[in-house]
């Protein structure tokens, strides 16, 4: 169950941003209350065909609220000013930490399946083998963890160390880097090792001449390494959790 409650956690937290530069001023409630709907849906579906009907209820709330109170706390963090950003990303990392902690606590305490959850978990066998389903649910959990969320702390991480007359990071960058971290994540799975490095001399070829600036250079090698760590983690924690038929 926690591989399903972290794929709906991966999938639907980066949805309706609360820190978008038009939510700066007051607190978005609606937005809010949009997402906190919008991430409340599919772990009750889960949870209700895993557990039972009180059980499933109890960790539900807990997991809404615990999100919930997850987002209210990083928006007034970001409107915090920019001194100690060492600090700040401590305590942003924290908070995005904490609702995947609550997920995994609440996995272990969900108890038995429910009769519902029998008979559609006996559905489902009855026509995909088991280790193939829980190794396509690794996959998907692997490759969610690679894109947004990975993004995201390698531009929260760059942000502590930004240059001074550095302008405001490209939405393109991010993209690469997620692109970057899948291809690395495919070939990994695939066991194609030696085809990393490529990936990771092109991505250097690209910005040669940026590369002259050795400021430049030592903050574009620590969100390299930190994405080729990201999805190196994501390969060997994925691995460890295949099944074999």
């Amino acid at each position: 169950m926690s591989l399903i409650l972290l794929i709906a956690h991966f999938a639907a937290d980066p949805l309706l941003s609360l820190t978008r530069t038009v939510d700066r001023v007051s607190f978005p409630w609606l937005r809010w209350g949009l997402r906190t709907l919008l991430y409340a849906a599919l772990p009750l579906a889960i949870l209700l065909g895993t557990a039972p009907l009180a059980a499933s209820l109890a960790l539900w709330s807990i997991l809404v609220l615990g999100h919930a109170a997850s987002d209210l706390l990083i928006w007034h963090l970001a409107h915090k000013p920019p001194q100690n950003r060492s600090g700040r990303f401590a305590a942003w990392a924290s908070l995005k930490l904490w609702p995947v902690l609550l997920i995994l606590a609440c996995s272990a305490l969900a108890g038995p399946p429910s009769p519902f959850g029998l008979a559609v978990k006996a559905f489902v066998l009855g026509h995909v083998h088991p280790a193939a389903l829980h190794n396509s649910m690794v996959y998907a959990l692997m490759l969610l963890i690679c894109l947004a969320p990975a993004a995201e702390l390698v531009q929260k991480m760059l942000d502590t160390i930004r240059l001074p007359d550095e302008r405001s990071s490209s939405p393109n960058g991010a993209l690469v880097g997620m692109l970057e971290r899948t291809v690395i994540l495919i070939l990994g799975f695939n066991g194609q090792l030696g085809a990393i490095g490529f990936v990771l001399a092109a991505k250097s070829i690209a910005r040669y001449k940026q590369l002259e600036d050795k400021a430049f250079a030592e903050k574009y090698l620590i969100g390299t390494l930190l994405s080729a760590v990201i999805s190196l983690t994501c390969l060997v924690v994925g691995k460890a959790l295949l099944q074999t038929r």
